[in-house]
């Protein structure tokens, strides 16, 4: 059949407002009176709009048409599909019969009948939506009456939740994000089950206070343990100014810490106040022992940057820094902060400096030199807590006022061969009103060497002296990489100077005896898939009576294309012929699998777990993801070079089904702990068993089902 094309010039009466082509396209196309028929594959073009269908009629007189069979609506906001619809073309209001849409990124919705208000409104009868395309979605929220505003929500009263068409849920409201960009606005709740914490649900408020900067709030509602209050703003004040707070409090009615009054703070950020002056500060602090363990499934985010999850230990530091050209001016106050894990009690030691004035300078050019400097005065307060139980405790302080000096003098020389760096430190430091007594001592050795207590006060000079020698690289390119050679020399003294008198809880508090010789030599192989780094270093200590060798510290780093990486690092003690440090990790991506494995050793580690070894495998497909992840600890005077002889300290096993719209699947932990409390403590092994549920445009859930 010959198609027909039709361009209407819409020049009507002055009282009307459409005033705009509007073309038409069908198989068979024919005009009685004011109105048009289309028969056959209709096109209609009208400003943004293009509708099509299997037939049409346009009333030419009020500008509206009426759409049949296969009906495709699309703005610059819609996509609709229908079996009928009528369209008031000027303003685009009207309606569909079996209609479905879909906004992106991933909101399809469909009713018997909607209708389009003017603007971006539908109202809808048995309306459903999901993040699920076809006629049947995996999942999806139904209702009678619904109401959809574009970059805001879709609302509807009792609806349900449904699984296929089952419905498995009900809900007096619901909310659905039909959000173009970042607005304000409830997010969807997160809900569920604990053993410890019973029933709870985590409604959340998300604000856009401006395009630089949000926040959000809500509370944690427990039905063993109360309400806990969440609160998150993050303001991205310039490329080098950032702002991020984080805040949680709970009155914990079941808590098994000292106390029930429950928080913690998190705040990283940085703000000039003029060019010059900068208040930067970097909180991460809880309120007690336990808070970490107890909330860490139930926090505002679940990984805090800089937070290490093995470590209980906490900062708060607030610092307001003036820059200049010769010297970077601060003024600093620090709390830090660490929780001791024991077998009957737990210690809690808290490091003051309150304040710490300070100001530092490095690489001034001076004219025949080079010159750091770092002058600073600390109050210094240190507090040691050992709780038994709440009958039982004991504490310890003191506090005293240092007064430091470093000034260091350095030359390079460019010997076209080499580099060469001789230096001299000088130290200059004053401690003051200790609030207990110290040993008297009085040595001399020089006037710029030397130290004098008595019971209140100290005084000390030292010095370190040395140099460096860096040679040029040597280097050879073969045909398919490069060789390169890179040898440092280096000399340090610092001259003995008994310092047991003085307190060791800052830098420089005590500054430890050196006349060593160090050798390094690092050798660099690189091509276009690999690239590899292998250095050796290697110290002679004079000032040791017997074996002067430091440990032999090698370190290799291996890299080939994506699939490995490689590093190895270890200190080889020639005279224990044992390791005192070793580390090695390595990963392997090979298709859809990974393997991860680290293994480390700290002989200088006293207190917990000095040996650590974790193996990871995984893969990730179009259908399913897996992970299994073993870690191992346990506290060794020698290295144990299989992992096999340490002690179980973490599992887990997580499987997750991924579908289009949905994942699910399962995470087993086992734990081995020290579990403390208000009355003691106990070794634990705990076994949780975690649902992972993830809907599509509504978010994820880790929720646990199971523990003992």
């Amino acid at each position: 059949m010959v198609r027909f094309l039709l361009g209407l010039i819409l020049l009507l009466q002055p009282a009307l407002s459409f005033a705009e082509k509007v073309t038409i396209e069908s198989d068979k196309l024919y005009t009685i009176d004011n109105t048009t028929y289309a028969e056959g594959s209709v096109l209609i073009l009208y400003g943004d709009m293009v509708v099509t269908s299997d037939n049409a009629t346009y009333y030419k007189d009020i500008n509206a048409v009426e759409l049949y069979g296969n009906v495709v609506y699309k703005d610059k906001e819609n996509i609709i599909r229908a079996n009928f619809a009528r369209i008031n073309m000027d303003n685009k209001s009207g309606y569909f019969e079996k209609g479905k849409g879909f906004y992106a990124p991933w909101s399809y919705f469909s009713a018997d009948r909607l209708e389009k208000l003017e603007g971006n409104t539908f109202l809808m009868d048995n309306a459903t939506i999901s993040a699920c395309s076809g006629d049947v979605p995996d999942w999806s929220f139904s209702a009678n009456k619904a109401r959809i505003d574009l970059g805001q929500y879709f609302r509807a009263k009792h609806s349900f939740g449904n699984v296929k068409n089952v419905p498995v849920a009900y809900f007096p409201y619901f909310v659905w994000p039909i959000k173009k960009d970042r607005e304000s606005g409830f997010l969807v709740p997160q809900f569920g089950f604990s053993s410890t914490k019973g029933l709870f649900i985590t409604p959340k408020y998300f604000w856009a206070i401006d395009v630089d900067k949000d926040m959000t709030t809500g509370v944690n509602l427990f039905t063993n343990n109360g309400a806990m209050i969440l609160n998150e703003f993050r303001y991205a004040v310039s490329k080098k100014e950032n702002i991020h707070l984080i805040g949680e409090f709970i009155d914990d009615r079941d808590s098994e810490a000292d106390k029930s009054s429950r928080w913690r703070l998190y705040g990283v950020g940085n703000k000039f106040i003029a060019d010059n002056l900068e208040f930067k500060f970097n909180i991460n602090y809880a309120s007690d022992f336990r808070y970490k363990r107890d909330f860490k499934d139930y926090n505002m985010i679940d990984k805090l940057p800089g937070m290490d999850p093995d470590k209980n230990e906490y900062i708060a530091e607030l610092r307001l820094n003036y820059y200049t050209k010769f010297s970077d001016l601060s003024v600093r106050y620090k709390d830090s902060m660490q929780y001791y894990d024991y077998t009957d009690n737990y210690r809690k030691d808290n490091l003051y400096q309150k304040p710490n004035i300070q100001a530092e300078k490095y690489g001034i050019e001076l004219r025949y030199i080079k010159l750091d400097y770092l002058a600073d005065y600390n109050s210094v307060e240190k507090k040691s807590l050992t709780f038994y139980n709440e009958n039982n405790r004991i504490e310890n302080e003191y506090s005293y006022d240092r007064y430091n000096t470093r000034v260091k003098f350095y030359k390079p020389f460019n010997l076209k061969i080499a580099t060469f760096t001789p230096f001299y430190t000088q130290y200059i430091t004053y401690w003051r009103n200790f609030d207990y007594k110290l040993n008297k001592t009085d040595i001399h050795e020089t006037s710029l060497h030397k130290i004098e207590t008595d019971e209140d006060s100290a005084s000390r000079y030292i010095y370190t002296i040395g140099y460096g020698l860096s040679l040029n690289e040597i280097y050879r390119n073969y045909n398919s990489f490069r060789h390169s050679i890179y040898n440092t020399f280096e000399y340090i003294q610092t001259p003995r100077l008994d310092q047991s008198a003085l307190p060791n809880n800052i830098d420089y508090d005590q500054i430890s005896q050196e006349k060593l010789y160090r050798y390094t030599m690092t050798n660099y192989f690189r091509s276009d898939n690999f690239s590899t780094k292998f250095e050796v270093i290697q110290g002679y200590d004079q000032t040791l009576d017997d074996d002067k060798f430091t440990p032999l510290h090698t370190k290799l780093n291996l890299t080939y294309a994506k699939w490995l990486s490689f590093d190895l690092e270890n200190k080889y003690n020639y005279y224990t012929s044992k390791i005192d440090y070793y580390k090695k990790a390595f990963t392997i991506n090979y298709d859809n699998y990974y393997l991860s494995y680290t293994q480390s050793y700290d002989k200088s580690i006293t207190s917990g777990d000095n040996e650590n070894a974790g193996l990871k495998v995984g893969g990730r497909f179009e259908k399913f993801d897996f992970e299994v992840y073993k870690k191992l600890g346990s506290s060794n005077n020698n290295f144990k070079i299989s992992p096999l002889d340490l002690n179980s300290r973490e599992f887990y096993l997580k499987i997750l089904y991924k579908s289009e719209c949905w994942n699910l699947g399962f995470l087993y932990k086992q734990d081995d702990y020290l579990d403390l409390t208000k009355t003691g403590s106990d070794k634990k092994r705990e076994k949780v068993i975690f649902i992972l549920l993830e809907l599509k445009g509504i978010g994820g859930t880790q929720r646990e089902v199971y523990r003992n």
